[in-house]
């Protein structure tokens, strides 16, 4: 008798809607993998441009996580997934599409920090029940 293999790819869509009602929804998908996750984020359902902002970032037994930008306009979610990888403990590959959102070729501060806020309480459910 075989016993069912349990799977090893899980994914989960849902929307975040921030506190101030001048901001559209942001949609975010999560496909997790065995050790690490894929994390979108966009301002309307899929597709959205992935790899507008995109990187990836890997915990590491010892010291800060190690991470790299993978596009070249990266440096809002090459920040957002070391703190991610760190507080997981898994690589994480985050894209973001917030070039809605863009001044001067980065994001409103105040708009990544809300947007940070919001995703940890999604995510921290999903991904801390399967560390």
């Amino acid at each position: 008798m075989s016993v069912a293999a349990e799977p090893q790819i899980k994914t989960q869509s849902f929307v975040i809607d921030l506190p101030d009602p001048a901001l559209p929804p942001f949609f975010v998908q999560l496909v997790e993998l065995r050790g690490s996750v894929v994390i979108t984020v966009g301002t309307a359902p899929t597709p959205y441009a992935i790899a507008g902002d995109f990187a990836c970032a890997m915990h590491t037994a010892q010291g800060p996580p190690s991470s790299t930008a993978l596009t070249p306009n990266a440096s809002t979610s090459l920040s957002m997934s070391a703190k991610f990888s760190r507080r997981y403990k898994r690589q994480v590959f985050l894209s973001l599409d917030l070039a809605a959102f863009t001044t001067q070729g980065r994001p409103a501060n105040n708009l990544v920090l809300t947007l940070e806020k919001a995703l940890l309480m999604k995510l921290d459910p999903f991904l801390k029940e399967t560390k």
